[in-house]
């Protein structure tokens, strides 16, 4: 039951990931969307091979979902991605990849 629950909840982490539309964000944007589709694989790599336990994998999910949630902001606010915006979201994306490395490289594994 957990096991499929895990899967149901990374499967719809995963569509909401993909229903941010490159088109919706700019060119700093897309660089962005590109950026958190690349990291939204490393996680999904570490799921599938043990790497990531459950929660580590939920933690980095929900951080991802706010990282969307700011570039949706940044977009709404004028139409496209500004400078400071793009600046903010690549600290957040910088931030999200070493928890990324270091939370695959620690001595936990899922069983």
């Amino acid at each position: 039951m957990k096991k499929t629950l895990t899967i149901l909840m990374a499967s719809l982490t995963l569509m909401g990931t993909m229903a941010l539309p490159v088109t919706a964000l700019a060119k700093g944007g897309r660089i962005v969307k590109q950026r958190i589709d690349r990291q939204q694989l490393r996680i999904n790599h570490g799921t599938r091979n043990g790497e990531l336990t459950r929660r580590e994998a939920r933690r980095l999910e929900a951080w991802h979902g706010k990282i969307i949630a700011d570039a949706l902001i940044a977009k709404s606010n004028d139409g496209h991605i500004g400078p400071r915006e793009f600046v903010g979201l690549n600290v957040e994306l910088n931030h999200a990849s070493r928890n990324i490395y270091r939370l695959k490289h620690n001595n936990w594994t899922a069983t």
